[in-house]
């Protein structure tokens, strides 16, 4: 496949969706995805959306999984950019039911992705939520295996309870606000002021992440030892945090 450098200039703020198309083991989910960008693509009129909703809308996943053949296929937004410019290697370009998208990277999949089931969903919400679930259930076992003490489990269990019941709320927030962020964005008649407070409602959800981290963190030290901490908190499930904000990169 020829690989061509491609620079996209002004692109801060338009919609763009990634599409993957995932290969590979699944009995051990060694699993890697071509992944399909639209950026500079699908948009004619130059309007700053390359994937516009009617077509994104009534991509059927599971029909690309036949027709390319794939285990999986994985719808990864509408997302905002946030760069002003980009510079990338864009492969084949493809038409995915009449979106059309360039290959421009290969993934490792991370294994919890695809054994929550990412295959043919249409809401990157639901597969965040899932993730939470997952991260917060592996979270428990890893407390409950290290931490002897009935009580100093249950307390620090009630503690991440609370986290990711905060992550899950946090989550579902976002996704609304970028919805807002979208519409500000791609509405002509949208001032500054406007698109700047659709902006701002992100930050201040992303500060409560952040500040919620912090709290759980503290709480937390306070019913175990350096080398407890270590041992639930190094793992993979924890350092591997899902992205509760969703998308604006």
């Amino acid at each position: 496949v020829g690989i061509k450098l491609m620079r996209h200039e002004g692109i801060n703020g338009q919609r763009y969706t990634e599409i993957f198309l995932i290969g590979g083991n699944a009995a051990t989910k060694e699993l890697k995805g071509g992944v399909y960008n639209t950026v500079g693509l699908n948009d004619p009129a130059k309007k700053g959306d390359t994937c516009p909703a009617e077509i994104l809308d009534n991509i059927d996943l599971k029909a690309l999984d036949k027709e390319y053949k794939v285990l999986m296929a994985y719808k990864n937004g509408p997302r905002l950019w946030t760069l002003d410019w980009l510079e990338v290697d864009a492969g084949k370009k493809r038409d995915l039911q009449g979106l059309e998208a360039y290959l421009v990277m290969w993934l490792d999949v991370p294994k919890k992705l695809a054994a929550i089931g990412c295959k043919s969903t249409s809401s990157s919400t639901s597969s965040v939520q899932s993730m939470i679930s997952e991260q917060r259930d592996d979270t428990r076992a890893a407390i409950r295996t290290t931490i002897k003490d009935a009580a100093r489990a249950a307390a620090m269990v009630q503690i991440v309870d609370a986290f990711y019941a905060e992550m899950k709320s946090i989550a579902g927030q976002a996704d609304v606000v970028r919805g807002k962020i979208t519409k500000v964005t791609l509405d002509y008649d949208a001032t500054s002021a406007d698109v700047t407070a659709a902006h701002a409602e992100l930050g201040v959800l992303l500060k409560r992440l952040t500040d919620a981290a912090k709290q759980r963190s503290l709480a937390l030290r306070k019913h175990c030892s350096s080398s407890e901490w270590e041992a639930i908190f190094t793992a993979d499930h924890v350092i591997a945090s899902p992205n509760v904000m969703g998308g604006e990169s």
